[in-house]
């Protein structure tokens, strides 16, 4: 699966009539490429406040029932935590993409957490 993100500026427009014009645009540039190459392609539209477009939600809610049910606990806890995870990563993109990074590129950590039940619930309590 292939996943692009699209930071949408929200101004006197209707914001879902915004986020789902995101996501034709995305699925017009990247659409033909994706299928041509047998991969599924799913446009992950946010606006610069945090609002998921339609099939950005629709992923997370897939992703929180999988998750539910390969650590076999409630949807709603895993929910929450998707929900968490995705609100921390796109605010950490955001004053990344405002701000920039502060740290030199040579000494980030590509360390990345897993998704595993025992480490990834716990520490969401």
């Amino acid at each position: 699966m292939v996943y692009s993100i699209c930071w949408i500026a929200i101004s006197r427009k209707d914001p879902d009539k915004v986020l789902r014009n995101g996501e034709r645009d995305k699925k017009r540039k990247y659409l033909d490429a994706c299928l041509s190459q047998r991969r599924h392609f799913t446009p992950f539209v946010v606006s610069a406040d945090g609002l998921l477009g339609a099939e950005a939600e629709a992923l997370a809610k897939r992703i929180s029932a999988l998750l539910a049910a390969k650590w076999e606990r409630p949807y709603s806890v895993v929910r929450g935590y998707v929900n968490a995870r995705l609100s921390l990563a796109i605010l950490r993109a955001r004053h990344l993409c405002m701000r920039g990074s502060r740290v030199p590129a040579g000494t980030m950590s590509y360390r990345r957490s897993l998704w595993d039940a025992d480490g990834a619930l716990a520490l969401f309590r």
